[in-house]
């Protein structure tokens, strides 16, 4: 983004978070009702149509990507010798950061409908609050960016999303059914602005789109590596106390981790 949209980094990435929140929530919403509209031509094949049918618009992505990579502008004169981000402190902290909002995202969306399942609720409240979660993520997504783009500065956004994020979180974990649409709601715009946080952190790191795209790749490895690990640890974390309170809460400590990698990252890119 940074090399073909330098002074636009935060719309763009604000479109591009949008873009992927907006058809994973396409994907989730659509696949069983086309599955239900097929089951009457395609019987028992009706679930792996439905699903191939995704394949449609991944095809059709490749044929607006094709024309623009090969009408691609040369790319800017590097500034110098790429510097390697692995012997950086900013990089890893970027790394951190990246590592942590992801895991925030991935382990609600992975226990959340469970969480509430486990109090009592019934499944089709559960569904609700999930879809509530994953849809005010396109609000944050698609306005922190923008945000960040006036305001010249990522610390005090990084610092509102992912300490909202945290707060929800602990709320969750300790009075799961005092609000749970609203807890849902304000947890899904804290963790939907972090992402597209995130990426324009690391958009506006290094000396030149190269040396950006490298701490990128370092951040991503890292980073997903720590996400993954996020929804099986909460889980062992269930087996082993019975319950969802000690997963949330460890979700919490994550959250706070997350902040204080954000925020110091963020100063060091400014400082640079």
């Amino acid at each position: 983004m940074r090399a073909r949209f330098p002074d636009r980094v935060g719309p763009v990435t604000g479109l591009y978070t949008a873009a992927l929140i907006g058809g994973a929530m396409l994907a989730a919403g659509l696949t069983e009702p086309a599955r239900r509209w097929l089951g009457g031509s395609l019987g028992s094949r009706a679930t792996p149509a439905a699903l191939a049918l995704w394949a449609l618009p991944a095809v059709l992505a490749l044929l607006v990507w094709l024309p623009l990579v090969r009408s691609r502008t040369p790319a800017p004169v590097v500034a110098g010798p790429v510097r390697t981000p692995w012997r950086s402190r900013t990089a890893w902290l970027a790394a951190l950061f990246m590592g942590g909002q992801s895991l925030m995202y991935y382990g609600p969306l992975a226990w959340l409908a469970a969480r509430y399942t486990a109090i009592g609720s019934s499944a089709a409240t559960a569904g609700v609050l999930l879809g509530l979660f994953s849809a005010v993520q396109l609000v944050s997504a698609l306005g922190l960016p923008l945000l960040a783009h006036r305001l010249g500065g990522l610390r005090a956004l990084i610092a509102g999303s992912v300490g909202l994020s945290t707060v929800m979180l602990a709320v969750i974990a300790l009075v799961p059914s005092g609000a749970p649409y609203l807890w849902a709601g304000l947890l899904g715009l804290g963790v939907g602005g972090q992402f597209a946080l995130a990426l324009t952190l690391l958009s506006s790191m290094g000396r030149d789109h190269a040396e950006s795209g490298a701490i990128a790749g370092m951040a991503f490895f890292v980073g997903y590596l720590l996400a993954a690990a996020g929804p099986v640890a909460a889980g062992a974390l269930h087996d082993a106390t019975g319950g969802f309170r000690v997963p949330f809460l460890a979700f919490v400590a994550v959250g706070v981790g997350t902040l204080l990698a954000g925020v110091t990252a963020a100063r060091s890119a400014a400082a640079h």
